[in-house]
């Protein structure tokens, strides 16, 4: 069974249930107070026309006799005095003018009944004790005034009432199950339409199809589900070029130097290249860009998957600056670069890091700083303590990245030189390597630059400057 014919059935059965167990319960109320009512009626009946009665018996010479031929003449004298029960209401009104009246003298026996035709109910001591004294005006008892209604028996009329009342009942939950049934069926349809599109949608997605898009309307849950969905959709389908991208760059960048390596070792082995010291630090150059490659895509992949472990410890970012600036001098020197540091004087710049790691993500930006600046450039290494972070820069004064590049520069293999030149810009993979690092120590990273007025690669690390313990550089 479908889903939505399990919904509508399961709304109508629970529904119905509900109706008819507040029907049967209302009933139930309706029943009791009603025959409450019609008891109490009955009395205050039976006591508004005890005196009548008991003035009639005194005016006859304290006999009863003639009594049932004047009973309607003494109700229409009553009734002229004012309403026959006030309180009631004139529908109940009407119907205990109908009620049977039974008149018993001291002694038990029958003076009156109202209607002799009907079934003359047991006259014991529990149905006399339901009726009204009749009582004349020195107080003596002459006789006692029952009511079928103060016995609980509903007249023809009174039972007519209360089943037109159960009647509408019965009706008016007829008509609750079929509008909800309706409402339903509407509900149902409301709600399943767009878990219909979003699956139709999710088998085309899982199907490769990344073009799939869920229609945003109001800002309902369901619009919600929908605009999860579509942003979903779009970043798996970024990932997936991000995938294709990364595979194609991966065949690229080994394919240069493999086939560089090929053609030296196929010349060597026709006879056309001799092996000279200098042909083969050629090669030497070209088997160390693929152990860096290697290297930077097992770093890649260990970083992406949690797959390594960080040995934390107090660091001071300062004395490592110091260290890596010292280390990569040479490298810029060779390219006529001016490598400085911009250290604030402040406190020691504690981190709690992996004194290693945090070690190749200054080398990271560094370098890809050193091949983006001209030679006479200048790249700076700077940090201060920005309330709780310790913040990193490295600033280089080259060709700036451009506004459309900046949110992409830490992703694999991208490169703004789109001629792909390795010499320029590296694997491609420096940055994406950082940025995986500084996530990793809950830090923070990002680039800052203006086109043709160079770029800033920044990051921040948590300030811990309870860190008491030796620092490690």
């Amino acid at each position: 069974m479908r889903l939505s014919m399990r919904l509508i059935l399961t709304f109508v059965v629970v529904i119905s249930l509900t109706a008819a167990t507040v029907m049967v319960l209302a009933n139930r109320i309706i029943d009791i107070q009603f025959n409450n009512l019609v008891i109490n009626s009955g009395l205050l009946y039976a006591r508004r026309m005890m005196p009548v009665v008991a003035r009639y018996y005194e005016r006859h010479n304290n006999s009863w006799r003639g009594i049932d031929s004047a009973l309607s003449k003494l109700q229409d004298n009553l009734q002229n005095t004012g309403n026959l029960l006030p309180g009631v209401g004139q529908l109940l009104e009407t119907m205990l003018r109908d009620d049977r009246l039974i008149l018993l003298d001291n002694s038990g026996n029958l003076v009156l009944d109202t209607k002799p035709d009907d079934a003359l109910p047991s006259l014991n001591a529990n149905l006399i004790k339901k009726g009204v004294p009749v009582l004349t005006s020195n107080k003596q008892r002459v006789g006692t005034l029952i009511t079928a209604s103060s016995t609980g028996t509903l007249t023809p009329p009174q039972k007519v009432f209360l089943s037109e009342i159960n009647l509408w009942m019965l009706l008016a939950a007829a008509l609750i199950i079929l509008a909800v049934s309706v409402a339903s069926i509407f509900v149902a349809r409301t709600i399943l339409a767009p878990v219909r599109s979003l699956a139709q949608a999710a088998h085309q997605v899982a199907a490769g199809d990344y073009t799939q898009k869920l229609p945003v309307k109001d800002g309902d849950e369901l619009s919600d589900m929908a605009a999860s969905f579509n942003r979903m959709v779009s970043q798996l389908e970024e990932q997936h070029e991000l995938r294709r991208r990364a595979m194609a760059d991966v065949a690229h960048e080994l394919r240069t130097p493999l086939s560089v390596l090929q053609v030296e070792l196929e010349g060597m082995e026709d006879g056309l290249t001799a092996a000279t010291p200098e042909t083969l630090r050629g090669l030497q150059t070209e088997v160390s860009h693929l152990n860096h490659l290697v290297e930077d895509l097992r770093m890649l992949s260990m970083v992406e998957a949690h797959e390594f472990s960080l040995d934390l410890a107090p660091v001071d970012m300062k004395g490592m600056i110091l260290d890596v600036v010292e280390r990569m001098s040479e490298s810029a020197k060779s390219k006529g670069i001016t490598l400085n540091t911009d250290i604030r004087n402040d406190p020691p710049l504690l981190v709690k890091g992996d004194s290693q790691r945090l070690a190749q993500v200054l080398i990271n930006l560094v370098s890809n700083a050193l091949q983006h600046t001209p030679g006479g450039g200048i790249v700076v290494v700077g940090a201060r303590v920005s309330q709780n972070w310790v913040q990193v820069w490295v600033r280089d004064t080259g060709a700036g990245i451009p506004a459309a590049d900046l949110p992409h520069i830490f992703e694999r293999f991208y490169r703004s030189d789109k001629a792909r030149s390795r010499a320029k810009g590296g694997s491609g993979l420096g940055l994406a390597i950082a940025k995986s690092l500084v996530d990793a120590h809950e830090g923070k990273i990002w680039a800052e630059s203006a086109e043709g007025q160079g770029a800033d690669l920044i990051f921040v690390l948590p300030f811990r400057p309870d860190a008491a313990q030796t620092p490690v550089k």
